[in-house]
């Protein structure tokens, strides 16, 4: 997620400089943690059940080690979380109330399993594509020299 806001962020950027409309501006970092959480949850039209820490929505949450020096030290914390924060410095993490993750350690207790569940839901994700569009199925296996 911190790779997709600094992309849109930059995206947002360089279109500004390439285009010349009065209308066009430049993105601020509130408004990228914005579109990570509570806009990007309206876009989905989920905005009753995630994006934002509320009574009765799911318990997602995650904690972020700021003691790195990547991070800090720092004058705006958001800046620096959007500007440098990745993956590898998500201390804990919540779903629906369970933890997932606690100090940098993934807590489940059988990881296998949880991979092969992923795998066969991404199989059939693709199957389920494949099957809808069968001519992307052909370009996608001349784009791979090994299928």
């Amino acid at each position: 997620m911190f790779q997709t806001m600094r992309a849109a962020l930059y995206a947002s950027r360089l279109r500004l400089r390439t285009h010349e409309e009065s209308s066009s501006r430049r993105l601020g970092i509130l408004e990228m943690l914005e579109l990570a959480t509570i806009k990007g949850a309206e876009i989905f039209g989920l905005e009753d059940e995630v994006g934002s820490i509320e009574k009765g929505k799911k318990a997602d949450i995650i904690t972020i080690n700021i003691k790195d020096p990547h991070i800090s030290p720092t004058a705006d914390l958001l800046s620096s979380l959007v500007l440098y924060a990745n993956g590898n410095d998500v201390d804990d993490v919540i779903v629906e109330g369970n933890i997932v993750k606690r100090n940098g350690e993934i807590v489940f207790q059988d990881w296998s399993e949880i991979i092969t569940y992923a795998q066969n839901v991404s199989s059939q994700m693709w199957s389920s594509f494949w099957k809808d569009k069968p001519e992307l199925n052909e370009v996608w296996k001349k784009f791979l020299a090994w299928n």
